[in-house]
C-alpha cells in the first residue's frame, strides 16, 4: 500500500534527523512530504520510530496516511516531484 509521509518540526537538528531516515526508505515529494510503498507491518514499525525520533519534541506534527488503490488513482499532483517517482516495496 501507498504512503504518504509527512512532517513539520521546527528544531533544525530533529528535523535533519527525521528527514534523514526518510529518504533512506521513501521518495521525496516536497521538502517535508515523502512517499513509499509499505507492507502494514513495515508502516506500523516505521511510525513507531518516527514517534521514538520525536518524543521529546513538542512543537512538531507527524502524519502517515495509506492511500488505498482508489485513491491513490485519484491522487493529484501539480509541479514537480523533488525526485522522480521509484517503484519499491519496502518489507
Amino acid at each position: 500500500m501507498k504512503y504518504i509521509i509527512c512532517y513539520d518540526i521546527k528544531d533544525d537538528k530533529l528535523r535533519n534527523k527525521v528527514m534523514k531516515y526518510l529518504e533512506k526508505i521513501a521518495t521525496r515529494l516536497q521538502f517535508s512530504v515523502f512517499t513509499c510503498e509499505l507492507v502494514p507491518e513495515k508502516s506500523a514499525a516505521i511510525w513507531k520510530k518516527l514517534l521514538k525520533m520525536t518524543s521529546e519534541e513538542e512543537d512538531c506534527l507527524l502524519l502517515m496516511a495509506p492511500l488505498c488503490k482508489t485513491c491513490e488513482k485519484g491522487m493529484r499532483i501539480k509541479g514537480n516531484p523533488l525526485e522522480s517517482e521509484k517503484k519499491f516495496l519496502v518489507v
